[in-house]
């Protein structure tokens, strides 16, 4: 997910909070790092146009106990979908696959939240170690160390004629919420 968000192929997550979430997804903050894991990697819950780079990911990142941070992302449009009809009309922008959608969307109770990020590359990535206790289904980490991305350190991985072209796309699709 965190690498076709970074090359641009998709420009939404959908959330709905993982276990160690207790009250649900909510988004804490406008602007922040993917911190990319090996955790909920089956290929049956990617879109089927992004299997095929799941082992080219896996060869990127850091080594075992190490985590690549790599890409920043701020919160363009956000949506609470509560009719799961309205999905398959954004389903290109998303990297799970429609059954994955689904079960998310009906998990504890219908609904799910959608997030069009703007997504940016640091200049230098960085490499950070994967403590225990940010491991797990959890949608938030507050991490020890502080991350640099200014503003310019990042540059973005779509230019923004593009982006706001595909953002005016959705904006219709998930109007009626």
């Amino acid at each position: 997910m965190v690498d076709a968000l970074g090359a641009g192929d998709i420009i939404c997550i959908v959330r709905k909070g993982g276990i160690r979430d207790r009250r649900g997804f909510a988004l804490r903050h406008d602007r922040f790092v993917f911190y990319p894991t090996r955790f909920h990697q089956s290929t049956d819950l990617l879109a089927e146009h992004l299997v095929s780079r799941v082992s080219r990911s896996h060869e990127a990142m850091a080594p075992e106990g190490h985590v690549r941070i790599e890409y920043i992302a701020r919160t363009a449009m956000t949506s609470a979908v509560t009719d799961i009809s309205q999905l398959p009309a954004v389903q290109h922008e998303l990297g799970l696959s429609p059954s994955a959608v689904h079960s998310r969307f009906f998990y504890r109770e219908p609904g799910l939240t959608l997030a069009a990020l703007r997504v940016e590359r640091l200049r230098s990535p960085i490499v950070v170690p994967e403590i225990r206790r940010y491991t797990g289904c959890v949608s938030w980490l507050e991490l020890d160390a502080e991350i640099p991305c200014d503003y310019d350190d990042v540059t973005p991985v779509i230019g923004e004629s593009e982006f706001q072209e595909r953002l005016r796309a959705l904006a219709p699709l998930l109007a009626n919420n």
